[in-house]
């Protein structure tokens, strides 16, 4: 709530997606509907479970920053009236610049919450490619092995990890067969590198085979072939953050970028697209990227895709 004032008293420097999400989400809050409730409970369980984690790369348990709490609460805060672990949200689309500590203060927490939270859980991660499905794996299964309470009751196996009859597997994004999986949880990483949107259409059908539905979570940094699912799911998330599309409360959707007229040479703009810059991002380094990008017309594509996420 902290956040969401900063955001609309403008003392967080922000795009007009992340203005349009957080009035969404404030009015969300301010008026629910008969079908749905702010469950802060069960939001603050998860948060505490997020930073139980104990994380290698950082040598420290998970410390999740405000804009990563704003993403938790649009995922999880809301339930049912009649079933308090049924969630509203099913589909999250979330896009953020490169080195944000999207994938693991977002997608690893959530994943791993999925696959002790809900009765033989079925959790899938994607990722773009076999190499980035093999990494995800050791990453989270380093999270597991260094985190005690997890370590004790969660096996490590080959290709999946495993926690009485949950488990959560591990995916690129072409893999083939796909539609006899009944997922509980569906992370989508990296989404602007899937050349299909299969792993989406089936992670949604998969849900439909669950009592208690499920949820799938795609995260991702803008890419620069306009042709791939990316593109479309990013235009119909700000259509409905515009209200161009009906408004469709179990879609979350959170995009930090850069507004049209914004000046993308101007480094006081790269804090709109790096919710995580001072903190985790470097910001010296955006800025030693930017000047590169400036005189480099070759790499400004690629550039204003990571780093603007357009």
């Amino acid at each position: 709530l902290e956040y969401c004032s900063a955001i609309t008293e403008g003392s967080i420097p922000s795009c007009v997606y992340v203005e349009k999400a957080v009035t969404r989400f404030l009015k969300m809050l301010k008026k629910p509907s008969l079908r749905y409730r702010a469950n802060w409970k069960t939001l603050t369980d998860i948060i505490n479970f997020a930073e139980s984690l104990y994380i290698p790369d950082i040598g420290s348990s998970l410390r999740l920053l405000p804009w990563h709490l704003f993403c938790y609460a649009g995922i999880y805060l809301f339930t049912h009236e009649e079933n308090s672990s049924l969630f509203l949200t099913q589909l999250a689309y979330i896009e953020v610049a490169r080195k944000n500590s999207k994938t693991t203060s977002i997608l690893f927490p959530s994943i791993l919450y999925n696959f002790l939270a809900t009765e033989s859980a079925e959790s899938y991660f994607f990722s773009g490619d076999e190499a980035q499905s093999k990494k995800a794996f050791e990453d989270l299964k380093g999270i597991v092995q260094s985190t005690e309470a997890l370590n004790a009751v969660c096996e490590c196996w080959a290709e999946a990890i495993v926690y009485k009859n949950s488990k959560i597997g591990f995916f690129s994004s072409n893999t083939k067969k796909l539609d006899s999986y009944k997922n509980s949880f569906a992370v989508l990483d990296e989404y602007h590198e899937y050349y299909t949107d299969k792993p989406l259409q089936a992670s949604r059908q998969g849900m439909r085979a669950r009592k208690n539905g499920g949820q799938v979570l795609i995260i991702t940094t803008a890419g620069i072939d306009v042709t791939l699912p990316c593109y479309y799911e990013s235009c119909e998330a700000k259509k409905m953050l515009e209200g161009v599309n009906k408004n469709d409360p179990s879609y979350f959707a959170l995009i930090y970028t850069i507004d049209k007229d914004d000046e993308w040479k101007e480094p006081k703009n790269l804090d709109k697209s790096n919710p995580s810059i001072d903190v985790i991002t470097n910001r010296k380094m955006l800025e030693q990227d930017l000047e590169r990008a400036i005189n480099r017309p070759s790499t400004q594509a690629n550039f204003l895709a990571k780093t603007y996420n357009v």
